[in-house]
């Protein structure tokens, strides 16, 4: 607690001096600042190796090693983001309103520093910089803590201000690093209320809700980040196509990379084609996950020009330019036993639509005009319909059951009778699916992932029902809608919502 107090007593020590710096004096030290970084780019390139050899040798994956290096461009941008927050207009002192009072009294909003402000971020050294950069710029000293993965590397980088401030006679603790990597520290400046007048973290959804809960000293609290693309109908695709690429191929790591892709669908049928052709030759694979039938999904993708793998029937069928990579099978007995207690659901409740999948079709033995108007006009399902499902001798791969009034009766009447024999899991408001002990998402998520050659890290999945959970724990990052089941979004890494609020927003 003593290190971190006189942290902060060095910190709130020169407070008031940097508060009361002039325009020209903060500008002329982020300038010297900037050509600072530039002049020693090869010891902070050095300092940086520190780190990288490090993070090889614990196995960290390429993305994030590539987050954490520092080449001659960077620094260079590093060097250059300086410069731009120097050139901005000094927001110190600006009133914001200000009113007269009758009696004479005159009251307003002014701009002012905010003091010291504590930062604690993970992996980058270049958030060194621009944290310094930005809270000099506004009057404040930062007192930062950065991951103990980065050490080295923000060490140089905390080095090389201090000895550009020093160069301009300005205060050289105007920053200040923690350069303590226990994780002790962190709380101890959540507490730090003395000297720390706002604190901010920058990182994964951990550390933001650690922080948040458990200090004591006010917070700024930042999102996760889900960044997003919005390709207008209006949109010029020579021009959106190349930044889609770049936002998610340049640097995968980094925060700012593009994790979400909202399409007009006025535009769709063009920019969707273009999109993948571009993404796929920078060896992005897409690959469509769904309870569907094969030949449902297929119909959806192909027309577009697409050549990707596909996932049907909850992993039952797994399939790449038409070689099945993986099947399972629903045993007979078993498809027996969820008939039989679908005609005890049909007495009880009246209703209770059911569907067996084989390779090409779907039985069902419905004769309701909704069901098969919304099976075929809607869901654009193959189906052949027979008078007894217990005549089907074909090998099953999947049974589905629908209910139009939703899922509160099936998903306990049938996990009740059948429960100890298959998985029952919700696969849409009103459906319930059977999955077989050797058939999920998940399993053929991993068949494609070592056709592939693609790491469990290198993995994106998006879902928001039971059956998708399988399928998000193998994949190394997982997102569910906020709509999405209880149970999806306990798995998840992250919870988003709807891509209509962000498209509105954006419009």
């Amino acid at each position: 607690m003593d290190y971190i107090h006189e942290i902060g007593k060095r910190a709130k020590s020169v407070s008031a001096q940097v508060q009361h710096l002039s325009q020209n004096q903060k500008n002329e030290g982020l300038r010297r600042v900037a050509e600072e970084l530039e002049n020693q780019k090869s010891y902070l390139m050095a300092e940086n190796e520190k780190d990288i050899e490090k993070a090889e040798k614990d196995g960290m994956k390429a993305s994030l090693i590539d987050r954490l290096r520092l080449t001659e461009e960077r620094i260079a941008g590093m060097a250059e983001g300086l410069r731009q927050i120097a050139d901005l207009e000094d927001p110190i002192g600006a009133t914001l309103w200000e009113k007269v009072r009758p009696n004479g009294l005159r009251i307003g909003k002014r701009v002012v520093p905010l003091g010291v402000v504590g930062i604690i971020y993970e992996s980058r050294p270049n958030v060194t910089a621009d944290a310094f950069g930005l809270c000099f710029k506004t009057g404040n000293v930062v007192i930062l803590r950065g991951g103990s993965d980065a050490i080295h590397s923000n060490l140089a980088v905390t080095k090389v201000i201090q000895d550009g401030l020093k160069k301009c006679n300005l205060p050289e603790d105007a920053i200040l690093l923690v350069e303590n990597t226990d994780r002790a520290v962190v709380n101890q400046m959540m507490k730090l209320n003395e000297y720390i007048d706002v604190l901010i973290p920058r990182g994964g959804a951990g550390l933001i809700a650690n922080v948040v809960q458990n200090s004591t000293v006010p917070v700024i609290e930042t999102g996760t980040g889900n960044c997003h693309i919005f390709v207008d109908e209006t949109a010029d695709l020579d021009m959106a196509v190349p930044i889609i690429v770049n936002a998610k191929t340049q640097r995968l790591g980094v925060c700012n990379a593009c994790e979400s892709l909202v399409i007009h669908e006025k535009i769709a049928e063009e920019a969707v084609p273009a999109i993948y052709k571009a993404l796929h030759e920078k060896g992005i694979i897409f690959t469509a996950a769904s309870g569907r039938q094969y030949a449902n999904i297929r119909r959806l993708f192909a027309p577009l020009g697409f050549d990707i793998p596909y996932i049907a029937e909850n992993g039952s069928m797994c399939v790449y330019k038409e070689e099945i990579l993986a099947t399972g099978l629903t045993p007979s007995k078993t498809i027996r036993h969820i008939l039989d207690a679908l005609m005890e659901y049909r007495k009880i409740y009246h209703t209770g639509h059911c569907i067996l999948s084989v390779k090409d079709t779907y039985y069902s033995d419905s004769t309701d005009e909704r069901f098969i108007d919304y099976m075929e006009n809607d869901m654009h399902n193959i189906v052949t319909y027979v008078p007894d499902l217990y005549a089907i001798k074909e090998p099953i791969i999947k049974a589905a059951i629908c209910d139009f009034g939703g899922t509160k009766n099936l998903e306990p009447f049938f996990h009740k009778r059948i429960g100890d024999e298959i998985r029952v899991v919700t696969s849409a408001d009103h459906w319930i699916d059977f999955i077989a002990p050797n058939a999920n998402k998940g399993t053929a998520l991993k068949v494609l992932m070592e056709k592939f050659g693609i790491k469990k890290e290198e993995c994106i999945c998006f879902g928001d029902q039971q059956n998708d959970i399988e399928m998000l724990k193998a994949a190394g990052t997982a997102y569910v809608m906020a709509t999405g089941h209880p149970l999806a979004k306990k798995v998840a890494d992250y919870v988003v919502e709807s891509p209509l609020p962000v498209m509105q927003g954006l419009l």
